[in-house]
């Protein structure tokens, strides 16, 4: 995540660079459908419990206060207490730099950003930068709010190892579309988790 200036958690030039939607599956059996919300929220409940109870009340709680920005916020969550250690402010297109003071906070802790609310391109999932970042980085887990959703990708309780996350993001150019701006949906990144060890959810807020 690294270093003054990276702002790998902004989205200018929206719509595109996040892209996609919030959208549920994208059909099939009716069974399969109830197994695929059944893993959803089994994988929601473990990546709750895995966090204490402050924790999870904060992330709820600062999540909340962003969720309906008009620019973007970066916050940066202690992954055992619940403090908040840093906070970037971005604007309505573009995200806040990240100084290295801050990127170091970010090592084994939880980034929860916002999707600004903005017509025509709401609750959309987390985006390859995004990912990409997250993958690049060390914190624990990133958020993005939107007016209905918390997404989040995670690492599992091994963690990755640098082979681990080459991979995933290799996977993952193979799953988005090509592009300088690929738009990413909640399926495409379902689809990535599904074959890795990531850990993606989407819980409503």
């Amino acid at each position: 995540m690294g270093g003054q200036g990276s702002g790998y958690f902004q989205h200018a030039g929206r719509p595109g660079e996040i892209g996609g939607s919030a959208s549920g599956g994208r059909g099939g059996k009716s069974s399969s459908k109830g197994r695929e919300r059944s893993i959803e929220h089994l994988e929601q409940r473990l990546e709750q419990d895995s966090l204490p109870p402050p924790v999870q009340e904060s992330i709820k709680k600062l999540g909340d206060t962003i969720r309906h920005n008009e620019a973007e916020t970066l916050i940066v969550i202690d992954a055992q207490t619940g403090k908040e250690l840093a906070r970037v402010q971005g604007t309505h297109d573009e995200a806040g730099e990240i100084s290295e003071a801050t990127a170091a906070k970010m090592t084994g802790n939880i980034e929860i950003h916002n999707h600004p609310d903005l017509p025509g391109d709401m609750d959309v999932t987390l985006s390859w930068p995004d990912l990409q970042g997250f993958l690049e980085g060390d914190s624990r887990q990133i958020i993005a709010v939107t007016p209905k959703y918390n997404f989040s990708f995670a690492l599992p309780p091994r963690g990755l190892s640098p082979k681990e996350r080459k991979t995933i993001l290799r996977k993952a150019r193979s799953i988005i579309p090509r592009g300088r701006h690929p738009v990413v949906t909640h399926d495409m990144w379902a689809k990535l988790a599904g074959q890795t060890r990531l850990r993606y959810t989407r819980i409503e807020a």
